[in-house]
């Protein structure tokens, strides 16, 4: 929100120092809506392409590393907030994204099977 000329955060409650990867999982990995691939495939180019121009140091690489492990911490943090609000909170509204969220987190643990077996595991009985 902008407040006299200047922008003031007003929801801050996830905020949290994370890697850049997070908030472009956040983004463009999104249970709220779901971007088409070619769509998310040309905003992600458009990402690294203005880091790397504006941003000497940023390390591609690294920064795609990180990547599937964000996008699956993002989904695993939806899932859990979505139980959270409907059951506890009584909020049934975001039951509707279960199904997006889960088949996102699917999406992730299937490009990232070989780091978390385990996790894996977990997920294919959801």
């Amino acid at each position: 929100m902008i407040h006299g000329g200047a922008p003031r955060i007003i929801d801050y409650q996830g905020a949290r120092m994370a890697p850049p990867a997070y908030d472009v999982a956040s983004i463009l990995w999104d249970p709220y809506y779901r971007l088409e691939d070619g769509v998310r495939d040309r905003l992600l180019g458009y990402y690294l392409a203005e880091m790397k121009a504006h941003r000497p140091t940023f390390d591609e690489k690294a920064f795609r590393e990180t990547l599937v492990g964000c996008r699956l911490q993002r989904h695993m943090q939806a899932l859990g907030a979505y139980g959270f609000l409907a059951e506890v909170k009584g909020k049934k509204y975001f039951l509707k994204h279960v199904p997006e969220a889960l088949d996102l987190l699917r999406a992730d643990i299937a490009e990232a099977r070989q780091d978390y077996p385990e996790l894996e595991r977990l997920i294919a009985v959801l």
